[in-house]
């Protein structure tokens, strides 16, 4: 058997990155509050001796979301010690042996203040977009209600998370302004950042959707089915969610229902006038 060594982690040139834990097999290993309450104070606490700032948080029930700030051998040892703690306590609590979590922290460095703006936003709308909330004020295990001064149930406790220094970096972009805090999470910018799998799939699915139903809405036409199959439209439709969503050619044949061959060419060519 031949093991494969593992990819080097990319070092931000800003110091943030993206980062997601997820329970193994796609479980629940964060079942309840007690459970999300104490992987809350186990980053609180390591963060925090690790001297990393934490911009932002999302604690779903399979997986937590972190924007993190700080140096990146800082960071892999906290979850270590995180991820160590918690499995130990999870495994006697729940009668259970083994792994608790799905391999290493996954990680995605952001190089931009753009970026760093939109995965916040990624990350605070997490469980709207899994339909568990309406609205990300709605949740409180997320860091949303720190920066809108409306503590959450995890702010309850002893300490908050959030970094001082990190949450007025951020709210000075908006003026400090929470209006303009919440109207820039309620907007769509078609961009899918480090997830798991199943919810990328989801996600992706769910904003193609709205894509191809916007450009139906702008050209009056009532269904995919009126669109003539290599036709000019089409070819349009398919430069859309190529360039907005990053879509393969197999998700856009089947999205649209058209030939692959077809497909293929626009995405090589572009839009031919004779289509």
């Amino acid at each position: 058997m031949v093991f494969l060594p593992r990819t080097k982690r990319k070092i931000s040139p800003t110091g943030y990155y993206h980062i997601m834990i997820r329970g193994i097999n796609k479980e629940a290993i964060f079942r309840c509050s007690k459970d999300k309450s104490f992987v809350y104070h186990l980053f609180t606490e390591n963060f925090s001796a690790n001297e990393i700032g934490l911009t932002a948080y999302c604690i779903m029930n399979n997986h937590i979301h972190f924007l993190l700030q700080g140096d990146l051998a800082n960071i892999s040892d906290s979850f270590r010690k995180i991820n160590l703690r918690y499995a130990i306590r999870y495994n006697a609590v729940y009668q259970r042996v083994g792994h608790v979590f799905q391999n290493r922290y996954k990680s995605e460095v952001i190089d931009t203040s753009s970026y760093l703006l939109t995965a916040l936003r990624y990350i605070h709308n997490n469980p709207v977009k899994a339909g568990y909330v309406l609205s990300p004020k709605d949740y409180a295990w997320s860091s949303y209600r720190h920066f809108i001064e409306e503590p959450g149930a995890a702010s309850k406790k002893k300490k908050v998370a959030i970094s001082k220094k990190e949450k007025e970096a951020i709210m000075q972009i908006f003026d400090h302004d929470p209006l303009a805090f919440r109207l820039f999470h309620k907007e769509e910018d078609f961009c899918i950042h480090l997830d798991t799998p199943e919810d990328v799939e989801r996600i992706q699915k769910k904003q193609s959707d709205i894509l191809i139903n916007q450009y139906l809405v702008q050209h009056n036409v009532s269904s995919i089915a009126q669109i003539p199959k290599n036709s000019k439209d089409m070819a349009c439709l398919i430069i859309l969610l190529f360039e907005k969503m990053n879509l393969s050619t197999c998700k856009i044949v089947s999205l649209l229902n058209v030939q692959r061959s077809f497909v293929t060419y626009v995405k090589k060519h572009g839009i031919s006038e004779n289509a």
